[in-house]
């Protein structure tokens, strides 16, 4: 543990706050950017859950910058949990893909056209310029973006195809 003195008025402290402030840093990047779950950081870090999560619960991720600017958009949503026992939630996400970068998400429990409809007025509100818009088949995104030219991922089109489903796009 480092301890210090102010030199101006002798007040002794230590710098257990700030060690800990970057180390919650460093731990929430991990898990974030760096896909580590929270057993892979407890092994790590030597840490138990629980301590893990309050770091979490306790720290606050630093505001996204935006540039705005007009934008070719892939959006799509990523499921969490088990859908079948009914604890699922989801991640809507609208992506840049030519500078690699999250422009705006939510958290909802399912993928509707009120949770792309709103993503689409955040970025209006920031002052982004969609141009177009990717995604996989669900309608409820050709809806939201009404207006905006829409193509099918050819990913989620060939999956389609190889299962033998019907497009409705």
């Amino acid at each position: 543990m480092q301890r210090y003195v102010c030199l101006l008025c002798s007040h002794r402290f230590d710098g257990n706050r700030r060690t800990k402030t970057i180390q919650t840093k460093q731990l929430w990047k991990e898990y974030v950017f760096g896909k580590q779950t929270i057993d892979q950081l407890t092994e790590r870090y030597k840490l138990d859950r629980r301590s893990i999560r309050d770091l979490f619960d306790g720290y606050k991720a630093p505001q996204k910058i935006h540039h705005p600017r007009p934008i070719n958009l892939v959006i799509d949503a990523t499921y969490f949990g088990e859908r079948k026992e009914d604890t699922s939630w989801c991640a809507v996400v609208a992506r840049d893909p030519k500078q690699k970068e999250d422009l705006v998400w939510s958290f909802t429990n399912t993928e509707t056209t009120y949770a792309y409809a709103l993503l689409r007025e955040q970025l209006k509100h920031l002052g982004y310029t969609i141009l177009s818009v990717t995604a996989d088949g669900f309608l409820g995104i050709k809806s939201a973006f009404y207006g905006i030219p829409y193509q099918m991922c050819h990913v989620h089109m060939e999956r389609l195809v190889i299962r033998g489903g019907v497009l409705n796009v």
